[in-house]
C-alpha cells in the first residue's frame, strides 16, 4: 500500500507540476503579447495531446496486466 501511496503522489505532483508550467506559458505569452488570440492557441496546443491521445491510450493501457503497469 505504501509503494502505491508513494506512486499515487508522485503522479499527482508531476500532473500539477506540468498544468503549472502550461498556465504559466500561457500568460507569459498572452502578457507579451496582448492578444486573445495567442491565448487560446496557447491553450489548445497544451490540451491537444490530450484531446487527441487520451481516448486512445486509455483504453490500451487498460489492457495491460495492472501489476506490471
Amino acid at each position: 500500500m505504501r509503494k502505491f501511496f508513494v506512486l499515487w503522489v508522485s503522479q499527482a505532483a508531476s500532473l500539477l507540476g506540468s498544468s503549472l508550467v502550461q498556465f504559466a506559458l500561457a500568460w507569459y505569452l498572452t502578457k507579451g503579447t496582448g492578444s486573445a488570440t495567442v491565448l487560446a492557441t496557447a491553450v489548445m496546443v497544451g490540451m491537444l495531446p490530450q484531446i487527441i491521445l487520451g481516448p486512445f491510450i486509455g483504453p490500451y493501457i487498460d489492457r495491460w496486466d495492472r501489476k506490471k503497469i
